[in-house]
């Protein structure tokens, strides 16, 4: 008997997080073409800021084997990543870099991205903290 109210328990409760998920999502934005990243990315900014961050997360992507990347010989919290035919500073603190996109916009730009990809760093390879405030939407802090 335990064991069948406690199936029912569970039932209710996950109905009822699924109905308050879905009562969520209403008015919000949706790309069926984004991965996870870039869906997350669209959940907590615009439409225009996520067509912004998408160019350069694809760009990222496939060039993160192709640039090389200098540690700064100061020991300061500095990587020079390096093209084919530039190369940009990127802060690791706060994931801004040189580059004109990322001065001009105040998002993670190609380089940033390429620089987390890398590393391998854990968690997303977009940095939030890359992403200007003033941009991210209040729904942030209901983020799970």
């Amino acid at each position: 008997m335990a064991m069948c109210v406690k199936a029912l328990v569970a039932h209710d409760r996950r109905v009822s997080n699924e109905y308050q998920y879905r009562l969520s999502r209403i008015g919000r934005f949706v790309n069926s073409s984004y991965d996870e990243e870039m869906t997350t990315v669209l959940r907590f900014t615009t439409h225009y800021v996520a067509q912004q961050i998408e160019q350069q997360y694809a760009t990222a992507l496939a060039k993160a084997e192709t640039y090389n990347y200098v540690d700064d010989s100061d020991g300061g919290d500095f990587v020079v990543v390096n093209g084919v035919f530039s190369e940009h500073k990127v802060n690791l603190v706060d994931w801004r870099c040189d580059c004109d996109f990322s001065v001009s916009m105040k998002l993670p730009c190609r380089h940033a991205i390429a620089y987390r990809r890398h590393i391998k760093v854990s968690g997303p390879l977009i940095p939030w903290g890359g992403i200007d405030e003033r941009i991210i939407q209040d729904n942030i802090l209901d983020f799970p």
